[in-house]
């Protein structure tokens, strides 16, 4: 049995948390189409605060996405692949919110691509680790930024990047 926890994905555009109960299943959800961009003058403490509020203020909170980009609330530095739970779990920063919530802040990956350069992620690698049990060595993750992902026992050991939810959005509109 694992301990309930609340899970943050904050990226550029959009919002999403997550209530997981000591089972870990997701008992509630709130998403918004307003990303880090969105919050004035870096009250992202009291945005939070206002999504959430209705939860057990207990639990603990673990953020990850461009929440900790330079953009976002705290900034923290990449981790290099090969990278696995354990390194992430070593990486993150805790913080005492205004309403005594505590928020672990998980860092994000770089990875030197022998054929795309340097390449960067934030948050696909939470959902990688969440799947890491399975017997895929290969992760495809979706979004703006398409992530194709390497996995080497518990380790994700490359990826690469892809526009193809960008250029898809670019195209429809057009």
């Amino acid at each position: 049995m694992t301990k309930a926890f609340i899970a943050v994905d904050w990226g550029t555009t959009s919002f999403r948390a997550y209530l997981v109960n000591g089972e870990g299943a997701v008992v509630d959800q709130v998403a918004a189409a307003e990303g880090i961009l969105a919050v004035k003058d870096g009250a992202f403490d009291a945005a939070l605060e206002a999504r959430i509020a209705s939860w057990d203020k207990a639990l603990p909170i673990l953020a990850a996405g461009m929440i900790t980009s330079r953009q976002g609330w705290i900034e923290l530095p990449y981790l290099d692949c090969p990278a696995g739970a354990a390194d992430m779990a070593k990486a993150m920063h805790r913080h005492i919110m205004a309403s005594d919530r505590v928020v672990h802040f998980s860092t994000g990956l770089h990875f030197a691509s022998p054929t795309l350069g340097h390449d960067v992620m934030r948050s696909e690698e939470t959902q990688v680790f969440g799947a890491l049990e399975s017997d895929a060595k290969h992760f495809i993750t979706p979004g703006t930024h398409s992530k194709w992902i390497d996995v080497e026992g518990e380790k994700l050991v490359s990826f690469d990047t892809y526009v193809t939810g960008e250029l898809f959005a670019v195209l429809k509109g057009h």
